[in-house]
């Protein structure tokens, strides 16, 4: 397995840390607290950029962080692509934005033409979610 970390982001209460990850599996984004992480795939982080971050902010209530007030970022002074994650059936660009204020993380679903601004609060609870959400969201698109 190989790891290429790419930015870390401080968030209200810790520092969220954004790497590539490379398995035999395939390409992975990683998102981590000092406590907690996942390592999403291309479709995963598809089904990300499907939501918006008013559905986020509904799904801090369950993993305990209630810090997420998504505003988006405004004024973007600098954005940085960082490394694209991408598979037979998914490919997205990650991108770090910076404003005056805070660094967000952009992920873009070229395929879909969709996409989601993260502020490190966001990230780090997704940090916390459970994979089984991504595949429920897949679901969910494929259904309607």
């Amino acid at each position: 397995m190989n790891q290429t970390l790419l930015t870390e982001l401080d968030g209200t209460d810790t520092t969220i840390r954004i790497s590539r990850v490379e398995t035999p599996k395939g390409e992975r984004l990683k998102i981590a607290t000092p406590t907690e992480s996942i390592a999403l795939d291309a479709v995963a982080l598809e089904a990300l950029t499907w939501q918006d971050n008013a559905k986020l902010a509904n799904l801090s209530d369950t993993t305990g962080n209630t810090n997420i007030t998504h505003f988006g970022p405004e004024n973007t002074s600098a954005t940085t692509r960082l490394t694209a994650v991408s598979n037979e059936f998914g490919f997205v660009v990650v991108s770090e934005e910076k404003t005056d204020e805070d660094i967000w993380i952009d992920l873009r679903a070229k395929k879909q033409d969709e996409s989601i601004q993260l502020c490190p609060d966001e990230l780090e609870m997704i940090a916390h979610l459970d994979i089984d959400i991504f595949t429920d969201w897949i679901k969910t698109d494929l259904h309607n």
